[in-house]
Parts: structure tokens; sequence; C-alpha cells
């Protein structure tokens, strides 16, 4: 499976997320709204997503197939 070319595919997208998170900097141990972003958009590819892990981190676990390993 050759996942380039839909990586291509996003690339504008991933761009404007990059460019979201360095015009709205946030201090090491609070990034609260980079960590909603990264949510969100996890959330929005599909994955399964855990947040407030210490605070501000954020977890995204992709599934394949139909069993339970991770």
């Amino acid at each position: 499976m050759n996942l380039i070319p839909e990586i291509l595919d996003l690339q504008g997208e991933f761009e404007k997320i990059r460019h979201q998170i360095h015009e709205n900097p946030e201090l090491g141990f609070d990034e609260l709204c980079t960590a909603k972003l990264v949510a969100q958009k996890l959330k929005e590819f599909g994955y399964e997503v855990y947040e407030e892990i210490g605070k501000t981190g954020v977890v995204g676990v992709l599934k394949k197939g139909n069993n339970d390993k991770k």
C-alpha cells in the first residue's frame, strides 16, 4: 500500500496546522490550545483520541483490522 499520494493530498492541510500552531505560541506545559487542535485533527483523521494526559498530552490510537491489537 503506497500512502505517499494520500499524504501529498493532505500537504496543504498539514501546512495550515503548522502555521496555526506557530502563529499561536504557548508556554511549555501550558499548550492547551495546541493540544485541543491536535486532538481535534486526530479525531477528524479517524483516530481514537485520549486527552489531558499529564495535563496537555494527547494520544491518538489508529486500529487496523477487527482484533484488539493496537
